[in-house]
């Protein structure tokens, strides 16, 4: 009901209209089975060039890293014994043949039902519905075929045929949970378009799995294009859907004719139109993203991008408005990163990357910022002494030429005191930095945006007037995480009010109405503004009428920031302090606690107040909790003000 409660009617009807086509679909599946597009029969005749074009122009002996290579090969040898790493599971034996329709942490096998009245949300029925979608995305394929290209070795080639075979025939179009989720789906269609792309010219496949293999992929666009998530759904999800079926039908069509050319053609367009739509709908003009997290910030940008890079490599112009939206989101991750390329983790994350052509373990932030230094010709947007490997797979010679362009590959000792300072006012996301990508960088953030998502807040979390704290690239007040998307007792307590590093008036509660998981009901309205250099000014009012105000003046090796606040209850301020640094946490006098370590002092002061620390529990990724220490000034007043002094040393 409260889900319901913010959809149109054009939403109902849309909904009663698919219920209703996918019951009447059903019989006819079940009597006939799953249509099957023809295909040019003259298959080696479609070959054509590749988006890789460049990578294979390059000469990869010569000038792909060999630590890149190194990486590649070995996760492709993994990938190889089917032996595979996410979120809990660290390099898990899948089997001799992988069950694609299994949750392998909680041993679920998941049913072959008609998918539209499947509910992949039921543990009984699916398990864990996250731990059978990630291995099902295909993002580990790319590089298999990566690996393929860089050595010649058919183990990887075949392991790949193999892979693809065995996932269509255990999953008919459909019947199962990986036909629930056209998102899902379209994260596997850009996989498979990519390593399409890699093997055209290099590989020579039996036209029978060709054929297979075509036939899935045209099912898959048909799928998504029939079930875009529109009205209040529509966030990443609309953006992935998009981008799958305009990659794929891009690049696949060169193998149909007739109507089934003429449907691609059509879903092209017309995800090219959802694309440009969604670009000015869902990223602010200052870059940010309206699902206000962190982490969806890079997948959508990301997602954006491959749908930019693809269709400009296949002929297809881009306006200017879109172009400028996708570096302005550059600019914005390039502004919130601390010297170790981390982002303060506000919103929802769930390690979740839009397409991989890089190690596993790379920094997904690094990455994207690499892939931009090429794409605008712009070095300082790059955040290594080295681009990333994805750089290299999608640019090629360009990358090389970049790499050598790149200025400040070894980074200043620090202790300048260079100050910079940036406002995203629409966002709502302001950052301050002493002696920037430095060893001594001392990094501060406020976030004073909205609540995720228009309709829902989706991925949002209620932290306005958070800030978090990084010295030397070590986290020292953090963002709390996000943990689980399930509705437990722990995801509706980590996106809490209190459980962020502001001012809260009771535990466990949000000052934003919780409805759900994905679900807020009412909520704040947040502003801010820059009063003087290194002085900022946030407000907030509350849904229930309650108001915050912080002020925070930041000055070389110190944050002041001042509380004013009107309630109906006395608050309490929190500070969360990062699980790394619990051991080196003291309390020195009753208003102060100090955080000493080999590389810096820092001191949180309280002015005219005590401070306490309590046990509370952060999560530092997706599926992981941890004990640590949070700070809290609890005050008496329901109206009052509150001074925090917060210093700081390098040794």
């Amino acid at each position: 009901m409260r889900r319901a409660s913010v959809m149109s009617v054009r939403e109902y009807v849309s909904r009663l209209t698919r219920l209703l086509r996918d019951i009447a679909i059903y019989p006819l599946l079940k009597c006939f089975g799953a249509p099957k597009p023809a295909i040019l029969k003259a298959i080696d005749d479609v070959k054509k060039n590749s988006v890789f074009s460049d990578v294979f122009g390059m000469d990869m002996e010569r000038d792909f890293p060999d630590v890149y290579r190194t990486q590649c090969v070995a996760e492709a040898d993994l990938s190889s014994r089917h032996r595979f790493s996410f979120f809990d599971l660290k390099e898990h034996c899948l089997g001799t043949v992988i069950q694609w329709n299994y949750d392998y942490k909680n041993n679920v096998q998941t049913p072959l039902r008609y998918a539209p009245l499947l509910n992949f949300r039921s543990f009984k029925t699916v398990g864990d519905i996250k731990y059978v979608f990630e291995h099902n995305k295909h993002q580990d394929l790319p590089r298999l075929a990566q690996a393929y290209y860089l050595t010649g070795d058919y183990r990887y080639l075949d392991e790949l045929v193999c892979r693809v075979d065995s996932w269509i025939d255990q999953c008919p179009f459909m019947f199962g949970v990986h036909w629930t989720s056209p998102s899902v789906s379209a994260y596997r269609l850009v996989s498979w378009t990519l390593v399409f792309e890699i093997l055209l010219k290099r590989s020579k496949f039996a036209a029978t799995f060709l054929e297979k293999w075509a036939q899935s992929v045209y099912q898959h666009i048909q799928f998504i294009s029939k079930n875009y998530s529109r009205f209040s759904s529509a966030g990443n999800h609309l953006i992935s859907e998009a981008v799958g079926v305009f990659v794929a039908s891009l690049r696949w069509k060169v193998l149909f004719g007739g109507r089934e050319r003429i449907f691609l053609d059509i879903a092209g367009k017309q995800a090219y139109s959802i694309l440009l739509a969604e670009m000015e709908s869902q990223v602010f003009p200052d870059g940010v993203n309206h699902e206000q997290s962190a982490s969806y910030q890079v997948f959508a940008s990301n997602q954006m991008f491959i749908a930019y890079w693809i269709g400009t490599m296949s002929g297809i112009s881009f306006p200017v408005a879109f172009t400028d939206r996708l570096r302005k989101s550059g600019e914005f991750l390039a502004a919130i990163l601390d010297v170790r390329g981390m982002s303060p983790n506000f919103g929802d994350e769930d390690s979740a990357w839009a397409f991989r052509l890089a190690a596993e373990a790379s920094n997904k932030f690094v990455d994207q910022l690499g892939v931009w230094s090429v794409l605008f010709n712009d070095p300082s947007l790059a955040r290594s002494d080295k681009l990333t490997e994805t750089a290299y797979w999608l640019f090629g010679a360009r990358a090389v030429e970049m790499d050598r362009s790149i200025e400040n590959k070894h980074a200043p000792t620090g202790g300048q005191c260079v100050f910079e300072e940036k406002y995203f006012p629409i966002g709502g996301y302001y950052c301050a930095t002493f002696d920037r990508r430095t060893s001594s960088e001392a990094f501060f953030f406020l976030d004073c945006g909205p609540l995720g998502m228009r309709f829902t807040g989706g991925h949002g979390h209620a932290d306005a007037l958070s800030m978090c704290l990084t010295l030397g690239g070590e986290g020292v007040f953090i963002d709390s995480g996000t943990y689980v998307y399930k509705n437990t007792l722990e995801r509706q307590m980590l996106r809490s009010t209190s459980a962020h590093n502001t001012l809260y008036f009771s535990d466990m509660a949000s000052q934003d109405k919780y409805f759900g998981p994905f679900l807020w009901g009412a909520r704040h309205q947040a502003a801010g503004r820059m009063v003087a250099p290194g002085c900022f000014v946030a407000d907030v009012t509350w849904w229930s009428g309650e108001t915050h105000c912080r002020e925070t003046v930041i000055k070389p090796n110190i944050l002041t920031i001042t509380d004013r606040w009107h309630g109906t209850c006395p608050p309490s301020i929190a500070f969360h302090l990062n699980p790394q640094l619990q051991e080196f946490v003291r309390q020195e006098q009753k208003d102060c606690i100090s955080i000493e370590t080999d590389a810096f002092c820092c001191r949180l002061h309280a002015r005219d107040q005590c401070v306490q620390l309590e046990k509370t529990i952060v999560s530092p990724a997706f599926y992981q909790l941890r004990e640590t220490f949070k700070v809290v000034i609890p005050s008496t007043l329901a109206e009052g003000t509150q001074v925090t002094e917060i210093t700081w040393e390098f040794k």
